[in-house]
């Protein structure tokens, strides 16, 4: 199947959102396991409503860790579907002009498979994990509430 320019450009806007999605369990799950459990029973106690839900979160934190890993899987798996087609198709097309004509199409192919598949799973270690893993801790209580 052949991918327009508009199909193109609609995946790589679907490769950004899951990386955030991606991001935001990833944050979900480091922030609430990392903040302190004692600071949340002040706040909770003295009748803030999102510590109470941390707490609450803390609680069951086998449920939060289920959902969080249920998601970052789900939206890593959807990322590789999607987003190998939007970053290999483009760099078939680039590869297919600097390749001697008899071995274009198939040598582009094989380039750039895994070159995309290279560049997703970079972006979705530091842009969807390690990035906000690291922010989640440094800010664990804040973001967390």
């Amino acid at each position: 199947m052949e991918l327009t320019r508009s199909d193109i450009l609609l995946r790589l806007l679907a490769v950004i959102v899951l990386i955030v999605i991606n991001a935001f369990f990833v944050t979900a799950e480091f922030s609430i396991v990392s903040v302190r459990r004692s600071r949340i029973q002040q706040l909770a106690t003295s009748g803030d409503r999102p510590a109470q839900s941390v707490r609450s979160l803390q609680h069951h934190i086998d449920r939060l860790l289920s959902t969080t890993q249920l998601g970052i899987t789900l939206s890593s798996l959807t990322l590789g579907w999607i987003g190998q087609d939007a970053i290999a198709k483009p760099l078939i097309v680039i590869f297919t002009q600097w390749l001697p004509v008899p071995l274009s199409d198939a040598l582009a192919y094989s380039i750039a498979i895994p070159f995309a598949f290279c560049l997703i799973a970079y972006l979705q270690l530091v842009l969807g994990e390690l990035c906000h893993k690291s922010v989640a801790l440094i800010y664990a209580e804040e973001l967390s509430r």
